[in-house]
């Protein structure tokens, strides 16, 4: 019982770097999002007359046309005012470097 119980609290000490590691790099990706790209909310009216909270993420180098990845979903797309950016854009890192404008 006792050896079960130790091996059991190895197995959890073991993910602590990991997670530790996870935290910082979730960091690194905030201030990677702000400082490529410029945040813009709008309302976008529906048939029906409601309107949807949207946030645009745009690339900050205007020198060329990007495509869009639009992610529509009946839950949040928070983090909410201009300047509060989401921790990381798209679905991948490898789309964010690609330079996406990413639609929430």
């Amino acid at each position: 019982m006792k050896s079960t119980a130790l091996i059991a609290l190895f197995g959890l000490l073991s993910l602590a770097p990991s997670y530790a590691q996870n935290t910082s790099t979730n960091v690194v990706k905030i201030l990677n999002v702000r400082s490529n790209y410029t945040k813009f909310e709008y309302n976008v009216p529906m048939r029906d007359g409601i309107k949807l909270y949207t946030s645009v993420y745009a690339p900050k180098d205007d020198s060329k046309k990007y495509p869009i990845l639009m992610v529509r979903t009946p839950y949040s797309v928070g983090p909410y005012g201009s300047n509060s950016y989401r921790g990381n854009v798209g679905p991948s890192d490898s789309l964010a470097r690609s330079g996406f404008i990413f639609v929430y």
